[in-house]
């Protein structure tokens, strides 16, 4: 309450001319219209819009160490997250992202969860943000499984790092 009641109407306007523009503008249409409509219908209904200032490129630094946090949850179960940021990845290893992070997370559902039953919910991601890529993983898994869900993971990723794949 206290944060909220700092924010003036005046405040809200000006984010809303900053953010609400063109060049922030992402639309997906999933229609049977042909695509020429479609694509007039949404340029009519967003041409009001001020087309805003290109974003600024982001930047993030690259993951340099390690790092273990710990917390209690005060709940009956536990959380893993686990992130890193490496590159620059290429426009052409790009797609590759999106082949690795989908053979991992097979790998993590169909051992961790399926087989050995550490998991509840599990899911990792790889995906190019600016010049960089993201890995993000998270797992549920019951308190006193983290260990043994941790070490799973780390054997799920060497074993997606060695794979080699074949001609099929």
């Amino acid at each position: 309450r206290e944060t909220i009641s700092s924010i003036t109407r005046e405040d809200l306007l000006a984010f809303r001319d900053r953010y609400f523009t063109g060049k922030n503008l992402v639309a997906a249409v999933v229609s049977g219209m042909p695509h020429a409509e479609a694509l007039a219908l949404v340029s009519r209904r967003f041409s009001a819009l001020p087309a805003g200032e290109d974003p600024p490129p982001l930047r993030l630094a690259k993951t340099e160490r390690d790092a273990l946090i710990e917390g209690a949850l005060g709940k009956p179960q536990g959380a893993i997250a686990a992130g890193a940021v490496f590159g620059p990845v290429s426009r052409d290893d790009r797609p590759a992202l999106a082949l690795v992070a989908a053979l991992l997370n097979e790998r993590l559902t169909r051992e961790l969860r399926e087989r050995e039953g550490l998991a509840y919910a599990v899911g990792a991601s790889l995906e190019a943000v600016g010049e960089a890529a993201v890995f993000s993983l998270g797992m549920g898994t019951a308190p006193e499984k983290l260990p043994q869900a941790r070490a799973g993971i780390r054997r799920e990723i060497e074993a997606v790092r060695a794979a080699r794949p074949g001609a099929e």
